[in-house]
C-alpha cells in the first residue's frame, strides 16, 4: 500500500502504474525469497495463535518487510529527487 501511495496512479490509465507494478514485484520477490513463501498464512500454519514462536516469526517477517519497503521507497524518491535537480540545472 505504501509503494502505491508514492508511485501508484492518480487517474485511471495513468502509465505510472507500471513503475508501481515493478516495485511491488520487487517487494513480493524479496518476501518470497526471504521467507520461503509469499503467504503469511502458509508461514504461520501450525503455530498456535498465542504461541511465542508465532509472534517471534511474525515480528521477523514484519520487520524485514517494513525495512525492504522503506528502502525501495527511499531509493526511488532519491532517484526522483536527483532527476528533478538535474532537470532544474539544465
Amino acid at each position: 500500500m505504501c509503494i502505491g501511495y508514492f508511485f501508484g496512479r492518480r487517474t485511471p490509465g495513468d502509465p505510472k502504474i507500471q513503475r508501481c507494478f515493478a516495485l511491488t514485484k520487487e517487494l513480493h520477490d524479496f518476501f518470497r525469497d526471504s521467507f520461503e513463501s509469499p503467504c503469511c498464512g502458509v508461514l504461520i500454519r501450525g503455530y498456535a495463535k498465542d504461541a511465542p514462536e508465532r509472534k517471534k516469526l511474525c515480528t521477523k517477517i514484519v520487520t524485514g518487510t517494513v525495512r525492504k519497503t522503506a528502502s525501495i521507497i527511499l531509493r526511488e524518491l532519491e532517484k526522483d529527487n536527483a532527476m528533478l535537480h538535474s532537470t532544474k540545472e539544465e
